[in-house]
């Protein structure tokens, strides 16, 4: 069934001629102009009721809220001046409110939230109206759940906040029959003038000079996916737990460095994108509230802004250090806070989808509603919380025993299920062994592999033990050379020679070698760069029962000639005369131009077994 709301209220009118947009709002209207079918501007939660619950009461409760929030009843037109908010009329048609009894249903919750997300895939109308709805679904005999749905434009999270407080007040109030309070809400006309006295202000100037300094370089946003691209119509959403006893745990080390809980996520997330990226500086992005002074507290209406928090994460440095540096980043982000997200980026020149200001978003909501209807507990449960340019992390703790609730929003566009479910998995997991360490160590001692992703490096993949026969390494190959002596065995450029070439050329080599002292327990070093003769000569030393030294014939003479003081050799082969320096101490065989062929091809003997060098 569908109850019905008038949204008129005397006293609480908007002129006719409507308000402008506030800088706020205006980011949010062009995106929607410039792709009206998108739903991505949807933000939407539903309130769970452990309880029973009066739907006529509900309706009258709501009837009411809705007419008092003047910021919520308005459309959006273009006008020759630009974009105008103008009041929301009705007229005959009072706007919806859904109602449904889902206890007929095999899965209530379930049938509840497919509509919940059906309903949330639809676009407003900015120019029509209304810009919200609302529907109440009973799933149980004492259970409800109130959802709404509303656009970015009008609504950020904290006046959802509001809304749903008046709710639960108005709602009691009439469930027991007493008067309910005077209005809470500020004005949407004290909302837009606030912001075009600031915007007019020194204090405007202020927070632009101080931003245009503080990114002046235009530092590299660095993000997980590792490319940037536009926002999609829809977006992933991933969401896991964070239990109880680690969540204490994370409070107590905040605590410890003398921080708040959410500033120890922060930084979490700042030295899991350093890690995941190997960038030792990043940028991570702050929705705040942005509500400065009595105005934008009590208004229900779009505040929010996105502030960039810039960090260093390096190993060298301490996790005590890096959350000091979040407590410190974000105590000067709020001196500014009301300057606008994309004013800063327009002031750098950061525009297009392949110019980032932030990484990940990080919004964290340290606060439950802690509402009640007519004493009823409710839980609230995000469904949007609108558009995502990459990744934002939604971080809430809703005081229900569960420890923090962790939603991972991604853009499609960048993101597969399974990566980002990875990404959550990896950053849960260093959440709980940071809550355990000890915050003062450099933080290159944590690493962000799971321990079964450890576990499958460290052993699995390095699980190479083979049972070898008892021979040595040219056993194999000698082997070959007496089955498939006409095989080809080696290739370089125009140069190919077969099993029997190989093996016979590098016998002779290894006999004049063995000539010259080399044998098992010796030492040949080997200066011959990448080719034929390189392979050769190694099988030839080997051959020989020694063991080789390889020499870089680029390495600069002082260099070799220390090395071969060192190592001590009892010859050198190389391709050439000039390749290394000598003083006449040391033999050197010179490949080019060495006539074997006094030398037999057959195998040289020698006392060789698995044991020698």
């Amino acid at each position: 069934m569908t109850a019905l709301l008038d949204a008129t209220a005397d006293g609480r009118h908007i002129a006719a001629e409507g308000l402008p947009l506030t800088a706020a709002q205006t980011g949010l209207w062009y995106a929607q102009a410039l792709d009206p079918a998108s739903p991505a501007q949807n933000t939407a939660e539903y309130l769970e009721i452990h309880g029973p619950v009066d739907p006529a009461l509900f309706s009258d409760a709501l009837h009411q809220v809705v007419a008092e929030a003047d910021a919520l009843r308005v459309r959006i037109v273009e006008t020759p001046e630009g974009p105008r908010q103008l009041p929301l009329t009705t007229g005959p048609a009072p706007l919806p409110l859904h109602l449904a009894d889902l206890r007929a249903e095999a899965d209530p919750d379930g049938a509840a939230r497919a509509w919940m997300h059906a309903d949330l895939a639809e676009p407003f109308d900015l120019a029509a109206g209304p810009l919200f709805a609302h529907a109440l679904f009973r799933v149980g005999d004492t259970r409800w759940l109130w959802y709404q749905r509303v656009h970015h434009v009008v609504m950020d999270g904290f006046g959802y906040s509001l809304l749903a407080r008046r709710t639960a007040e108005v709602y009691t109030a009439l469930a027991s029959g007493e008067p309910v309070g005077p209005d809470p809400f500020g004005r949407l006309t004290d909302l837009v003038a606030d912001d075009a006295a600031y915007r007019a202000s020194d204090t405007y100037e202020a927070d632009r000079q101080h931003w245009n300094e503080a990114f002046a370089d235009r530092p590299e946003a660095v993000n997980l996916a590792g490319r940037t691209a536009l926002p999609s119509r829809t977006h992933l959403r991933r969401t896991a737990y964070l239990g109880p006893e680690v969540t204490e745990r994370l409070k107590e080390l905040a605590s410890s460095v003398r921080a708040t809980w959410p500033d120890v996520l922060i930084a979490a997330q700042a030295l899991y994108l350093s890690r995941a990226t190997g960038a030792e500086e990043v940028v991570l992005g702050l929705p705040m509230m942005g509500r400065m002074g009595s105005v934008a507290l009590r208004v229900p209406g779009m505040v929010m802004n996105v502030l960039p928090l810039r960090l260093t994460a390096g190993p060298r440095a301490t996790f005590a250090e890096l959350t000091r540096q979040v407590v410190l980043g974000i105590r000067a982000a709020r001196r500014h806070q009301r300057y606008r997200y994309e004013d800063i980026r327009r002031d750098l020149g950061l525009l297009g989808a392949d110019r980032a200001l932030v990484g990940p978003l990080v919004n964290v909501m340290p606060f439950d509603y802690g509402l009640d209807f007519a004493g009823v507990p409710a839980t609230a449960h995000n469904l949007s919380t609108g558009p995502v340019d990459e990744l934002t992390v939604n971080v809430y703790d809703r005081a229900d025993g569960r420890g923090l609730r962790l939603d991972y929003d991604a853009n499609p566009a960048l993101y597969e299920e399974t990566d980002l479910g990875h990404h959550q998995e990896r950053f849960l997991d260093l959440l709980s062994r940071l809550a355990h360490a000890d915050p003062h160590v450099p933080q290159g001692e944590h690493g962000i592999a799971t321990a079964a992703e450890r576990s499958l490096v460290l052993e699995q993949f390095n699980a190479t033990a083979r049972a070898l026969p008892p021979t040595t390494l040219v056993g194999p190959i000698e082997a070959q050379a007496a089955r498939t002596p006409d095989a080809t065995a080696l290739v370089f450029r125009d140069t190919t020679w077969t099993y029997a070439e190989l093996d016979a050329r590098a016998n002779r080599l290894a006999r004049h070698l063995a000539s010259l002292g080399v044998r098992p327990g010796t030492l040949a070093a080997v200066a011959v760069p990448r080719s034929a003769d390189l392979v050769l000569t190694l099988l030839a030393v080997l051959k020989a029962g020694g063991a080789y030294l390889p020499l870089d014939p680029d390495y600069p003479a002082d260099r070799l000639a220390y090395m071969l003081d060192d190592a001590r050799p009892v010859c050198v082969v190389t391709d050439r005369d000039d390749r290394v320096p000598g003083d006449g101490q040391l033999p050197v065989v010179v490949l080019e131009g060495l006539d074997l062929d006094p030398y037999p091809g057959t195998v040289p003997p020698r006392p060789l077994t698995p044991d020698h060098p």
